[in-house]
């Protein structure tokens, strides 16, 4: 029974894709029939104007194009050659400029009075030992004060002691 069902099905299944197939192949004939035969019958007419304004919307857009095209070009073409000749006047002036700084860089440094810059850096360098030293020496008896407060009350606690503990004792003989 279960084989009856099975081949059944399976030769069901076998027409329904060679119906499918017929159908389709008809489709496409009918398609192709009404399709040829609407095309030699119809006359399509488009007005002069219609054709006339779709040149020109496409003249529109190739002359924008080109334009862009060509503004970018000669705007890249112009930095270059701004660029270039910056470098080259630069360059230029720069020989000019570097011998004008040179001589006059020169010429300060030999109007500098070396004794006089020496004294100044002595003097510059006197006052910062001097103040260095200072800074010491307040550390130093700071620390000196508070030893000898510490050592003054260490003798006072000693002292202190001393008198409340100890009998005084005389012998006479």
């Amino acid at each position: 029974m279960k084989n009856i069902i099975m081949v059944s099905t399976a030769v069901v299944s076998v027409a329904s894709i060679g119906y499918a197939i017929y159908t389709g192949r008809k489709m496409d004939k009918l398609y192709t029939l009404t399709v040829d035969s609407l095309a030699g019958k119809v006359d399509v007419k488009i007005s002069d104007e219609l054709i006339h304004d779709a040149v020109q919307v496409a003249v529109n857009r190739e002359a924008t194009n080109r334009v862009r095209t060509e503004a970018n070009s000669a705007t890249a073409a112009i930095k270059a050659k701004i660029y270039s000749e910056i470098k080259t006047s630069v360059d230029a002036s720069f020989s000019d400029i570097k011998t004008s700084v040179t001589s006059e860089a020169a010429r300060q440094v030999s109007n500098i009075d070396i004794l006089a810059l020496k004294k100044e850096v002595r003097e510059k360098a006197k006052e910062e030992v001097l103040k260095k030293f200072n800074n010491e020496l307040d550390t130093l008896l700071n620390d000196f004060n508070q030893n000898l407060t510490n050592v003054s009350k260490i003798y006072s606690s000693i002292a202190e002691n001393m008198t409340k503990n100890k009998e005084t004792v005389i012998k006479l003989g």
